[in-house]
Protein backbone atom coordinates (compact mmCIF):
# COMPACT_ATOMS: atom_id res chain seq x y z
CA UNK A 1 0.00 0.00 0.00
CA UNK A 2 1.23 3.36 -1.28
CA UNK A 3 1.14 6.52 0.83
CA UNK A 4 2.31 10.24 0.53
CA UNK A 5 4.67 11.92 2.20
CA UNK A 6 4.25 15.30 4.55
CA UNK A 7 3.73 18.31 3.64
CA UNK A 8 5.53 20.10 2.01
CA UNK A 9 6.79 16.99 0.20
CA UNK A 10 3.25 15.96 -1.05
CA UNK A 11 2.10 18.49 -3.85
CA UNK A 12 -0.24 16.71 -6.18
CA UNK A 13 1.15 19.23 -9.03
CA UNK A 14 5.11 17.69 -8.38
CA UNK A 15 6.59 16.21 -11.28
CA UNK A 16 9.10 14.20 -9.82
CA UNK A 17 8.06 11.27 -7.34
CA UNK A 18 10.87 9.63 -4.95
CA UNK A 19 9.46 6.44 -3.56
CA UNK A 20 11.18 4.54 -0.57
CA UNK A 21 10.93 1.16 -0.76
CA UNK A 22 10.76 0.15 2.83
CA UNK A 23 7.29 1.79 3.24
CA UNK A 24 6.16 2.99 -0.08
CA UNK A 25 6.14 6.18 1.01
CA UNK A 26 6.18 8.77 -1.94
CA UNK A 27 7.63 11.99 -1.39
CA UNK A 28 6.10 14.53 -4.23
CA UNK A 29 9.14 16.95 -5.26
CA UNK A 30 9.98 18.99 -7.61
CA UNK A 31 12.62 18.00 -10.05
CA UNK A 32 13.95 21.50 -10.76
CA UNK A 33 14.77 22.08 -7.37
CA UNK A 34 16.12 18.61 -6.98
CA UNK A 35 18.47 19.34 -10.34
CA UNK A 36 19.70 22.57 -8.67
CA UNK A 37 21.14 20.91 -5.69
CA UNK A 38 22.39 17.55 -7.52
CA UNK A 39 24.63 16.77 -10.63
CA UNK A 40 22.75 13.41 -10.71
CA UNK A 41 19.19 14.96 -10.83
CA UNK A 42 20.90 17.48 -13.27
CA UNK A 43 21.35 14.44 -15.45
CA UNK A 44 17.63 13.18 -14.64
CA UNK A 45 16.49 16.79 -15.70
CA UNK A 46 18.17 16.11 -18.79
CA UNK A 47 17.34 12.99 -19.71
CA UNK A 48 13.51 13.70 -19.49
CA UNK A 49 14.16 16.89 -21.67
CA UNK A 50 15.66 14.55 -24.40
CA UNK A 51 13.19 11.34 -24.07
CA UNK A 52 10.04 13.07 -22.69
CA UNK A 53 7.24 10.70 -21.18
CA UNK A 54 9.07 8.02 -20.21
CA UNK A 55 8.41 6.97 -16.47
CA UNK A 56 12.43 6.35 -15.61
CA UNK A 57 12.50 10.14 -15.56
CA UNK A 58 9.67 11.14 -13.14
CA UNK A 59 9.79 8.19 -10.95
CA UNK A 60 12.52 6.83 -8.84
CA UNK A 61 12.12 4.34 -6.37
CA UNK A 62 14.62 4.57 -3.53
CA UNK A 63 16.18 1.86 -0.63
CA UNK A 64 16.76 4.72 2.20
CA UNK A 65 14.42 5.46 4.47
CA UNK A 66 11.71 8.04 5.25
CA UNK A 67 13.46 10.05 7.39
CA UNK A 68 16.84 10.01 5.32
CA UNK A 69 14.85 11.31 2.34
CA UNK A 70 12.87 14.02 4.16
CA UNK A 71 16.36 14.96 5.99
CA UNK A 72 18.11 15.39 2.46
CA UNK A 73 15.02 17.08 0.98
CA UNK A 74 14.43 19.24 3.67
CA UNK A 75 18.36 20.95 3.46
CA UNK A 76 17.19 21.42 -0.15
CA UNK A 77 14.06 23.04 -0.14
CA UNK A 78 13.23 26.18 1.25
CA UNK A 79 11.91 25.26 4.70
CA UNK A 80 13.41 24.56 8.33
CA UNK A 81 16.13 22.64 8.76
CA UNK A 82 15.60 19.00 9.63
CA UNK A 83 16.04 18.09 13.28
CA UNK A 84 18.48 15.31 13.65
CA UNK A 85 19.26 13.69 17.01
CA UNK A 86 20.86 10.60 16.24
CA UNK A 87 24.31 9.85 14.85
CA UNK A 88 22.79 6.69 12.64
CA UNK A 89 20.40 9.44 11.09
CA UNK A 90 23.12 11.78 10.33
CA UNK A 91 25.44 8.54 8.68
CA UNK A 92 22.57 7.45 6.81
CA UNK A 93 21.73 11.08 5.26
CA UNK A 94 25.31 11.29 4.33
CA UNK A 95 26.01 8.38 2.40
CA UNK A 96 22.46 8.91 0.17
CA UNK A 97 24.02 12.52 0.16
CA UNK A 98 27.09 11.55 -1.66
CA UNK A 99 25.38 8.63 -3.47
CA UNK A 100 22.66 11.07 -5.24
CA UNK A 101 25.37 13.94 -5.33
CA UNK A 102 23.86 16.44 -3.17
CA UNK A 103 27.12 18.34 -2.28
CA UNK A 104 25.70 20.78 -0.28
CA UNK A 105 23.60 18.91 2.25
CA UNK A 106 26.94 17.11 2.29
CA UNK A 107 28.60 19.57 3.47
CA UNK A 108 25.96 20.59 5.91
CA UNK A 109 25.93 17.17 7.19
CA UNK A 110 29.49 17.25 8.03
CA UNK A 111 28.88 20.33 10.08
CA UNK A 112 26.52 18.26 12.30
CA UNK A 113 29.27 15.88 12.90
CA UNK A 114 31.26 17.92 14.29
CA UNK A 115 28.45 19.68 16.40
CA UNK A 116 28.65 19.64 19.99
CA UNK A 117 25.96 17.07 20.68
CA UNK A 118 27.87 14.70 18.92
CA UNK A 119 31.32 15.63 19.90
CA UNK A 120 30.87 15.93 23.62
CA UNK A 121 29.44 12.99 23.86
CA UNK A 122 30.33 9.71 21.25
CA UNK A 123 33.39 11.71 19.54
CA UNK A 124 34.62 8.32 19.40
CA UNK A 125 31.48 7.17 17.03
CA UNK A 126 32.02 10.48 14.90
CA UNK A 127 35.65 9.22 14.23
CA UNK A 128 34.48 6.04 12.76
CA UNK A 129 32.17 7.57 10.75
CA UNK A 130 34.29 9.96 9.46
CA UNK A 131 36.93 7.59 8.89
CA UNK A 132 34.39 5.07 7.09
CA UNK A 133 34.15 7.92 4.50
CA UNK A 134 37.37 9.36 4.27
CA UNK A 135 36.73 12.14 5.68
CA UNK A 136 40.41 13.89 6.47
CA UNK A 137 39.17 17.11 8.84
CA UNK A 138 35.94 15.25 10.87
CA UNK A 139 38.89 12.35 11.52
CA UNK A 140 41.20 14.31 13.06
CA UNK A 141 39.06 16.74 14.91
CA UNK A 142 37.10 13.89 16.28
CA UNK A 143 40.71 12.40 17.24
CA UNK A 144 41.29 15.79 19.60
CA UNK A 145 37.53 15.26 20.72
CA UNK A 146 38.51 11.59 21.38
CA UNK A 147 41.34 12.16 24.15
CA UNK A 148 38.84 13.96 26.32
CA UNK A 149 38.30 9.70 27.49
CA UNK A 150 39.64 6.67 28.22
CA UNK A 151 40.27 4.50 25.48
CA UNK A 152 37.84 1.65 26.62
CA UNK A 153 35.13 2.72 24.71
CA UNK A 154 32.42 0.63 23.71
CA UNK A 155 31.87 -1.90 20.85
CA UNK A 156 30.44 0.76 18.74
CA UNK A 157 28.44 -0.55 15.48
CA UNK A 158 30.22 1.64 13.57
CA UNK A 159 33.75 -0.28 14.27
CA UNK A 160 32.35 -2.41 11.84
CA UNK A 161 32.70 0.12 9.09
CA UNK A 162 36.76 0.74 9.21
CA UNK A 163 39.68 -1.04 9.04
CA UNK A 164 41.46 -2.86 12.22
CA UNK A 165 44.68 -0.47 11.26
CA UNK A 166 41.96 2.67 11.70
CA UNK A 167 41.13 1.69 14.81
CA UNK A 168 44.80 1.22 16.30
CA UNK A 169 45.77 4.19 14.85
CA UNK A 170 43.26 6.13 17.27
CA UNK A 171 44.88 3.96 19.93
CA UNK A 172 48.11 4.89 19.37
CA UNK A 173 47.69 8.67 19.12
CA UNK A 174 45.40 8.45 22.41
CA UNK A 175 48.57 6.40 24.14
CA UNK A 176 51.36 8.88 22.58
CA UNK A 177 49.61 11.86 23.41
CA UNK A 178 49.33 11.07 26.93
CA UNK A 179 53.09 10.08 27.13
CA UNK A 180 53.98 13.26 25.54
CA UNK A 181 52.09 15.05 28.27
CA UNK A 182 53.21 13.53 30.95
CA UNK A 183 56.88 13.94 30.19
CA UNK A 184 56.36 17.52 29.78
CA UNK A 185 54.40 17.58 33.38
CA UNK A 186 57.40 16.05 34.78
CA UNK A 187 59.71 18.46 33.75
CA UNK A 188 57.41 21.32 34.22
CA UNK A 189 59.37 23.67 36.99
CA UNK A 190 58.20 27.34 37.63
CA UNK A 191 60.64 27.78 40.64
CA UNK A 192 59.61 31.14 40.97
CA UNK A 193 55.94 30.51 41.15
CA UNK A 194 56.27 27.12 43.46
CA UNK A 195 58.27 27.59 45.86
CA UNK A 196 57.82 27.60 49.74
CA UNK A 197 61.19 28.69 51.89
CA UNK A 198 59.84 26.92 54.52
CA UNK A 199 59.71 23.21 52.66
CA UNK A 200 62.60 24.07 50.50
CA UNK A 201 64.67 26.51 52.44
CA UNK A 202 68.34 26.02 50.26
CA UNK A 203 68.93 28.20 47.69
CA UNK A 204 68.63 27.10 44.10
CA UNK A 205 72.27 26.40 42.24
CA UNK A 206 72.82 25.62 38.74
CA UNK A 207 73.89 22.51 39.97
CA UNK A 208 71.13 21.79 42.42
CA UNK A 209 67.59 23.43 41.86
CA UNK A 210 65.55 23.75 44.45
CA UNK A 211 63.80 20.73 45.38
CA UNK A 212 59.52 21.51 44.41
CA UNK A 213 57.20 21.72 47.41
CA UNK A 214 55.60 18.42 48.50
CA UNK A 215 51.91 19.55 47.39
CA UNK A 216 53.86 20.07 43.98
CA UNK A 217 54.77 16.30 43.99
CA UNK A 218 51.59 15.20 45.01
CA UNK A 219 49.58 17.10 42.47
CA UNK A 220 52.21 15.58 39.42
CA UNK A 221 51.85 12.21 41.02
CA UNK A 222 48.57 12.47 40.52
CA UNK A 223 47.76 14.14 37.33
CA UNK A 224 49.90 11.71 35.60
CA UNK A 225 47.79 8.59 35.43
CA UNK A 226 44.79 11.30 35.04
CA UNK A 227 46.72 12.41 31.39
CA UNK A 228 47.50 8.79 30.68
CA UNK A 229 43.78 7.65 30.70
CA UNK A 230 42.63 10.69 29.20
CA UNK A 231 44.95 13.38 27.58
CA UNK A 232 42.33 15.66 27.39
CA UNK A 233 41.38 16.08 30.46
CA UNK A 234 40.39 19.40 32.01
CA UNK A 235 40.39 18.12 35.96
CA UNK A 236 43.62 18.34 36.18
CA UNK A 237 43.83 22.30 36.04
CA UNK A 238 40.05 22.77 38.13
CA UNK A 239 40.42 24.16 42.12
CA UNK A 240 39.06 21.56 43.27
CA UNK A 241 41.36 18.80 42.04
CA UNK A 242 44.31 21.77 43.45
CA UNK A 243 42.62 21.68 46.55
CA UNK A 244 42.18 17.78 46.85
CA UNK A 245 46.23 17.70 46.36
CA UNK A 246 46.69 20.54 49.17
CA UNK A 247 44.64 18.31 51.56
CA UNK A 248 45.87 15.41 51.01
CA UNK A 249 49.76 16.93 51.23
CA UNK A 250 48.73 18.33 54.49
CA UNK A 251 49.46 21.68 54.17
CA UNK A 252 50.38 23.02 57.66
CA UNK A 253 52.32 26.15 56.79
CA UNK A 254 50.73 29.47 55.02
CA UNK A 255 54.05 29.44 53.04
CA UNK A 256 52.92 26.63 51.06
CA UNK A 257 49.17 27.94 51.30
CA UNK A 258 50.30 31.27 49.83
CA UNK A 259 52.36 29.11 47.17
CA UNK A 260 49.14 26.76 46.02
CA UNK A 261 46.65 30.24 45.55
CA UNK A 262 49.32 31.45 43.61
CA UNK A 263 50.07 28.60 41.49
CA UNK A 264 45.72 28.10 41.12
CA UNK A 265 45.31 31.85 40.49
CA UNK A 266 44.87 33.14 36.78
CA UNK A 267 48.22 33.28 34.98
CA UNK A 268 49.68 31.63 37.43
CA UNK A 269 51.51 27.96 37.47
CA UNK A 270 48.52 25.97 36.59
CA UNK A 271 47.74 28.32 33.86
CA UNK A 272 51.09 28.51 32.36
CA UNK A 273 51.21 24.33 32.79
CA UNK A 274 47.52 24.50 30.83
CA UNK A 275 49.00 26.77 28.24
CA UNK A 276 52.08 24.25 27.84
CA UNK A 277 50.41 21.16 27.18
CA UNK A 278 48.05 22.84 25.07
CA UNK A 279 50.65 23.94 23.03
CA UNK A 280 52.38 20.27 22.01
CA UNK A 281 51.70 19.49 18.57
CA UNK A 282 49.20 17.36 17.98
CA UNK A 283 49.70 13.78 15.79
CA UNK A 284 47.13 13.46 13.33
CA UNK A 285 45.76 10.22 12.26
CA UNK A 286 44.84 11.42 8.34
CA UNK A 287 47.21 13.59 6.61
CA UNK A 288 45.37 16.56 5.22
Amino acid sequence: MRRVALAPFNDPQADFVIQTQRTNTMFRVSLAILAQASSFFRQVESQRKQNPGLRDYEHLDVAESDATIETILRFIYPVADPVVQDLDDVCDAYQASVQYKFDYVAKRLREFMLSPRFMDNEPVRVYAIARRFGLAEETNIAARHVLRFPPNWPAYEEFDHISGRAYHELLTLHKNRGRKLVEFLHSFHLKEKITCMKCCPREATAALPRRQPEWWQIYVQQATPLLLDSPANEDIFSLEFILKVAIEAGITCSMCCTSIMQAAQPGGAIAILKEGLASKPFDLVVSM
